[in-house]
């Protein structure tokens, strides 16, 4: 696997990983699929880690309203915060936060400035109407050009979330 990703590094000079699932502690994978370490994606980046950053994707309607984590009762927006201490903990940079569907609110500035004071850079990403089907729209300035744009510094940036919904995919474009 390592091969291959540097093989797509080396062909584009840059390359983004949507990884979808929980990155860390994946219990229900462990219980489904019997043999499966919990932690086995964790440990395949770590060996990237040198040329590896993380950007993290969560939806403003999932900060919004509070959404809950069934495994293990936190807030999206809390569950992020944990999954950024746990990137730093392994030595993995961690580039920004992209907020998606983003609107202004009191909820989400305060996410926003809890970001802030554990120094991660955040992000605006925009509703696009019609996503992903008027493809005029989508490249222009009212639709991906509306977006902040994403600093990264690292060949290999994973796309990760707190949970699904979260605008990975579109970040990634």
């Amino acid at each position: 696997q390592k091969e291959e990703i540097y093989n797509r590094i080396n062909k584009y000079g840059k390359l983004y990983i949507e990884v979808g699932g929980k990155l860390f502690d994946d219990y229900h994978a462990a219980r489904v699929l019997p043999g499966f370490d919990p932690n086995s994606k964790m440990k395949n980046f770590k060996l990237l880690k040198d040329d590896l950053e993380v950007l993290f994707c969560i939806n403003a309607k999932d900060i919004i309203s509070q959404k809950i984590r069934s495994d293990n009762h936190l807030t999206y927006a809390n569950e992020l915060i944990r999954l950024v201490y746990c990137m730093r903990r392994e030595g993995i940079a961690v580039c920004g936060i992209v907020i998606t569907f983003y609107e202004e609110n009191k909820i989400i500035e305060a996410f926003k400035n809890k970001c802030k004071n554990i120094n991660v850079p955040v992000y605006r990403s925009y509703f696009i109407e019609n996503y992903p089907n008027d493809i005029d729209k989508i490249l222009s300035d009212d639709g991906f050009g509306k977006n902040d744009y994403v600093e990264t510094h690292k060949k290999l940036i994973l796309v990760s979330a707190p949970g699904a919904s979260s605008g990975k995919l579109e970040t990634c474009l």
